[in-house]
């Protein structure tokens, strides 16, 4: 048994000295290739690439790596070559008739640049021809690495795939005419630092004109640091979601809040925006817009992260606004513009909140478990402010809004309802607060400026349009068949009662319940006879029940159009639900295109507000 042990032991000795001695090494490339003003090089035994002057093709899946210079050279992909990674070392490539880097179908292409090492891509400007970006792909591709990469778009876009894009380590910086960085599919940054400035389009882009998939059109930032300008247009857009879990994130678009937008000007410069949906669940994030600085069609959730918003626009804009946690400041916007803007509901239940507004509109105020209190004052621009409790030193929270108000909106965990609180000015020295952070804890020695007792008044919504819920509905003659207005009170032959207007609660299912003409029992196609102790019986004629087609917008056939409905038609569009019934499709095509898509659902939504009508 012992030597049995004394063997084991120097097995294990050996394994660990083994272990230890044996390097590991990285793949080596299938080929280096080196880029000069009017020729490429590649090392000896290279393989799966081919060179024509100085245009390189990839024409099957390995490891390439690239360095030099050339004022007009290209790196290829071709179709259906599957893995590729392209190793940036120190590469400066200019492209004057296509793309610096395409890539076709059937790839999977990683673009990574080498830790300690500069890399240039640029195109020039040829009118917007194919390819349109510096870096284009038609399937999925992933940007990564610990060194820089500059993308100059001077074509169109800087980088833009079919596909989807992922965006880690790297630090990247895109100039471009138009979108910084587009996915059709999904676009994901996990980390790195991104600067991006856009002429005309969006800096982070994803989503097609039509949402064909559940996965298409989302934005997910999980972290890095991301500074983003979009000089005449949105700075963020996800057609169908933008998520915000982590990340250092900086935007402005058109200038800032400080840009007068003509009433004329039909451009939009959101800060973000989507379609459906925006959710943040963690992150430092800044908006300085010249529009609204978050908006959306559906639902904005707020259950994290630090936001700090200054909007030439509303603060936050969307059918319903919820904020469960994390922080949300948002300075002033100006005359005739609100701090929140939404249609249903805004629903504050935790956090803490911040809004300074010049509104003769009702204070927009939570129906959320958490208590509001508001401040009707005038401040001064960079005015340090502090909420106390009344007759208590010490301050609840103290801020610095950037801009003049009339009206100063807070709620916090610390807000008790029907307990009076006070706003005061001054105090400690502007220079020692910095605006878009929120400080507590310390006595405040200000000025008392206003007193308001905290609560949970009713929200006063934008109007929308509301048909009476008496209003009845018009049954219309049949055509062929003699109809009676006699109710079959008979057990025997009464037929199947028709659905009720009233929605159901079942989202999945409302639009069918509530739509699908009632299954009449076969009993009524044939006289009906009523049991009697004469020798004889009475005929009673068929009952023909109409249910009429839901009316345009109207999925719930509840008699009025509303952001319920808006919803059901997103979700149609987006598959996620399943509906086959021929009335609630033909309702829901509101343009009349043959097709349920998300510009139904934008229809819906302003019919909905009174923006429009059908």
């Amino acid at each position: 048994m012992k030597k049995r042990l004394t063997i084991l032991a120097a097995l294990l000795l050996c394994l660990s000295i083994t272990a230890v001695c044996i390097p590991t090494f990285a793949a080596d490339p299938s080929a280096v290739i080196t880029f000069s003003d009017c020729a490429v090089t590649l090392s000896e035994g290279a393989s799966g690439v081919t060179v024509k002057d100085t245009a390189v093709t990839i024409a099957s899946a390995g490891v390439y790596e690239f360095g030099g210079s050339c004022p007009d050279g290209s790196i290829a992909v071709a179709k259906n070559a599957g893995k590729v990674e392209i190793v940036l070392k120190g590469l400066d490539l200019t492209c004057k008739t296509s793309a610096p880097i395409s890539c076709k179908s059937g790839t999977v292409v990683t673009v990574t640049a080498e830790e300690g090492t500069q890399n240039t891509l640029s195109d020039t400007d040829r009118d917007s021809a194919k390819p349109k970006s510096a870096i284009n792909s038609s399937g999925d591709l992933i940007l990564d690495g610990k060194g820089s990469l500059a993308v100059n778009g001077n074509n169109k876009n800087g980088i833009k795939a079919d596909g989807s894009v992922t965006v880690k380590d790297l630090k990247l910086t895109v100039k471009s005419k138009d979108d910084c960085v587009s996915a059709d599919n999904v676009l994901t940054v996990d980390s790195g630092t991104l600067t991006l400035v856009s002429e005309s389009g969006e800096c982070l882009k994803s989503g097609p004109k039509e949402i064909s998939v559940k996965t298409a059109g989302k934005i997910i930032i999980n972290g890095g640091t991301i500074v983003a300008e979009a000089e005449t247009n949105d700075t963020v857009k996800g057609v169908a979601l933008v998520e915000i879990r982590d990340g250092d994130i900086d935007l402005k678009t058109n200038g800032g809040s400080k840009t007068v937008v003509s009433e004329n000007d039909t451009g939009s410069y959101k800060g973000i925006k989507s379609d459906v949906d925006v959710v943040i669940s963690g992150g430092r994030i800044t908006v300085d817009s010249a529009d609204d600085a978050i908006q959306c069609e559906i639902n904005i959730t707020v259950s994290g992260g630090n936001i700090y918003l200054k909007a030439g626009g509303d603060g936050l804009d969307a059918d319903s606004i919820t904020v469960g946690s994390g922080s949300v400041i948002i300075d002033n916007p100006p005359t005739g513009k609100r701090a929140f803007d939404y249609n249903t509901a805004l629903t504050v239940n935790g956090g803490t909140v911040v809004a300074s507004e010049t509104t003769n509109d009702e204070a927009p105020v939570s129906d959320g478990k958490q208590c509001f209190v508001i401040f009707d004052a005038d401040t001064s621009a960079d005015s340090v402010c502090a909420v106390k409790k009344t007759d208590t030193p010490e301050a609840i929270a103290v801020f610095k809004p950037s801009n003049a108000s009339s009206r100063m909106i807070f709620s916090s965990l610390d807000i008790i309802d029907g307990e009076t609180y006070d706003l005061f000015l001054g105090g400690p020295s502007a220079a020692d607060i910095q605006s878009g952070r929120i400080y507590a804890g310390s006595d405040f020695s200000g000025t008392k400026t206003a007193s308001s007792k905290a609560g949970k008044p009713v929200i006063v919504p934008e109007p929308t349009t509301v048909v009476p819920t008496t209003q009845p509905t018009t049954v219309p003659e049949p055509s062929t068949q003699n109809t009676t207005t006699q109710p079959v009170t008979e057990p025997t032959t009464q037929p199947a009662t028709a659905p009720t207007t009233q929605p159901s609660t079942d989202i999945s299912t409302t639009a069918l319940i509530t739509t699908q003409p009632a299954e009449l029992p076969a009993t009524t196609t044939q006289p009906a006879t009523v049991p009697s102790t004469a020798t004889s019986v009475t005929t009673i004629p068929p009952t023909t029940v109409i249910i009429p087609a839901p009316a345009k917008g109207d999925l719930t056939g509840d008699g009025t159009v509303n952001a319920e409905d808006a919803r059901i038609c997103l979700r149609i569009a987006a598959k996620l639900d399943n509906v086959t019934d021929p009335g609630v499709l033909a309702s829901a095509d509101v343009d009349g295109n043959g097709n349920v898509n998300a510009v139904d659902a934008r229809i819906i939504l302003r019919v909905a507000a009174k923006l429009q009508i059908f």
